[in-house]
């Protein structure tokens, strides 16, 4: 099985192993072909290694607000995107943030969005790492739910396009032709009024249900 070199610290991001199957039945992976060949008729199974510790590169997962680790929310969330800032910001790799957290004591994802907006370079590169994790995680269940359409919805007011543009990419190059080739990946209008209207929507199926 052949996998990319582990640049953690180089990167000062998750490793490369982390966006990669973490194994597969005697397989072996090909980067040409972005697939696995394993000579077995049985399903390929897989799971990111941030989901554990990652034994290759010794990184802990980051906790999550449920209390558990390794959740994609506590690598896409809004709070990850705050404590990649502050991490940023305290190591002097971003002046925007840096003055932010001198001045306010502490950072929230209005200032990532603005340093974002702005132009910021450790900002940018924050949100786009996060929508190309996220963008991982859909190919898998693109290919395996096969939807007619994806919508992106709770991203931050300012940085949709970001999030969208590294999401389609993603998900647009490494999925099957035949799973996306008319599937379209958009941001949901909803805004915050998403949970409400999918409240309503499951209160009118039970009352109008056919009994």
């Amino acid at each position: 099985m052949t996998r990319r070199r582990c640049a953690r610290a180089a990167a000062g991001r998750a490793p490369p192993c982390c966006q990669w199957p973490s194994w597969t039945p005697a397989g072996r992976y090909s980067p040409a072909r972005r697939s696995w060949s394993t000579g077995s008729t049985r399903p390929e199974t897989w799971s990111p290694c941030w989901s554990t510790t990652c034994g290759r590169c010794g990184a802990s997962p980051p906790l999550c607000g449920c209390g558990q680790t390794g959740c994609l929310e506590a690598y896409c969330g809004e709070a990850a995107l705050v404590r990649e800032a502050v991490t940023a910001a305290r190591a002097g790799r971003s002046a925007a943030l840096g003055d932010r957290l001198t001045a306010a004591g502490t950072l929230t994802m209005a200032d990532v969005v603005r340093a974002t907006t702005d132009g910021d370079p450790v900002a940018q590169t924050l949100v786009r790492d996060a929508a190309r994790r996220l963008g991982h995680v859909l190919v898998g269940l693109v290919s395996f739910v096969n939807p007619a359409i994806v919508i992106i919805g709770g991203a931050p007011p300012g940085i949709g396009p970001v999030l969208l543009a590294e999401i389609r990419g993603v998900v647009y190059r490494r999925s099957t032709p035949l799973a996306t080739g008319s599937m379209p990946i958009v941001l949901s209008d909803l805004d915050d009024r998403a949970a409400l209207v999918g409240a309503a929507r499951l209160i009118s199926d039970q009352v109008f249900a056919a009994r």
